[in-house]
């Protein structure tokens, strides 16, 4: 995205639209900074500077230039536009206006005074409006649309995140690896500065994650991070704990602990196949109102129930206390559950 900035506002003015909540904002804006070649950046928040701002050719005028003569000099009554006029008389000259911080009202009038600015490379200058919705459709001839949502996915910070485990070395087997990528992705969406956050400061082996996030979010870096009335953003949440943050991490023990479990279920009646086998021909085990003929179409509760009411003759007491373990954590995770750090200490230690 950093790269679609900076290769398009040397030719057109751009319409960057972001996550009121967007991620490591102010490294994104020094990076287009440091790849902006001959020109400044010059960032204008319309909230402190320009709040209630309605001619916008004569705030650039009155801000941008020291030359009283190209200040008073543009008639309204003339057949050169403003913007002409400012791109004529290089008033925005190797400058990049980032104008953020803008209401819908605001962001409606500098789209429009952007989309009539005539950019030619360094000498006109050019425009970065930064905003959190899609205001129009279209915004040629003079301005191009980047949009956050169409770069970074929640796949893209699953990726970072099992990056940066690789590199730290937090997840200790492949089994937290997992979890903690799934938990991360579900719970932060798209927000990756929120990711790496929750992996340095979660300890996935003895806490709740939604300890962690409240943590983050009571924290003086992110204060602000989600605090618009009506915010969906996961900090939003964990201020008011939301149930939300649990059914988040429910799919995340869905993704990686559930399949664990079929895993061992399958490796348990491998090996104990032949006494199984020799059991279902003496008895009549039904399940979802079918006899059962064939060890593999055994479920896990099922071989619980053969096992605690001597069904089968297998008298490893382990194995017992394993398929028993087994069938809690699938009935709590089928039920809408989730697993305490300490039950999944126990399920990944069986399964490694």
């Amino acid at each position: 995205m950093i790269n679609k900035v900076i290769r398009t506002v040397m030719t057109q003015n751009v319409l960057l639209l972001v996550p009121s909540d967007i991620p490591y904002r102010h490294d994104m804006r020094a990076l287009v900074n440091s790849g902006a070649y001959n020109c400044v950046v010059e960032i204008i928040d319309s909230k402190d500077e320009c709040p209630d701002i309605t001619d916008i050719g004569k705030y650039l005028l009155e801000s941008q230039t020291f030359d009283d003569r190209i200040k008073a000099g543009y008639r309204v009554n003339s057949r050169e536009s403003i913007q002409q006029y400012i791109a004529r008389n290089r008033v925005l000259e190797k400058k990049i206006l980032w104008i953020k911080g803008l209401d819908k009202k605001q962001a409606i009038l500098w789209v429009e005074f952007c989309r009539h600015y005539p950019v030619s490379g360094l000498e006109s200058g050019c425009f970065i409006i930064e905003y959190c919705e899609d205001l129009l459709s279209a915004v040629e001839p003079n301005m191009k649309m980047v949009a956050y949502d169409s770069y970074v996915i929640k796949a893209d910070v699953r990726l970072f995140i099992s990056i940066m485990l690789n590199l730290n070395g937090k997840a200790p087997d492949d089994n937290w690896k997992r979890y903690m990528e799934a938990v991360i992705s579900e719970m932060c969406g798209t927000d990756a500065e929120i990711a790496f956050e929750m992996l340095e400061r979660t300890d996935f082996l003895k806490e709740e994650p939604q300890a962690s996030l409240k943590r983050i979010a009571d924290s003086q870096a992110f204060a602000l991070r989600g605090k618009e009335a009506g915010s969906s953003h996961i900090l939003a949440y964990a201020r008011r704990c939301d149930d939300t943050l649990e059914k988040r991490i429910w799919m995340a023990q869905l993704q990686v602990a559930f399949p664990l479990v079929e895993q061992d279920r399958i490796e348990f009646i491998t090996k104990w196949r032949q006494e199984i086998q020799k059991s279902l021909g003496r008895h009549n085990i039904i399940q979802f109102f079918e006899k059962i003929t064939e060890p593999e179409d055994l479920e896990i509760g099922t071989l619980a129930y053969m096992l605690n009411n001597g069904k089968v003759a297998i008298r490893n007491e382990a194995d017992r206390d394993k398929i028993n373990f087994l069938r809690e954590i699938r009935n709590r995770i089928a039920h809408g559950k989730c697993c305490s750090p300490e039950e999944l200490r126990k399920l990944f230690a069986i399964a490694e």
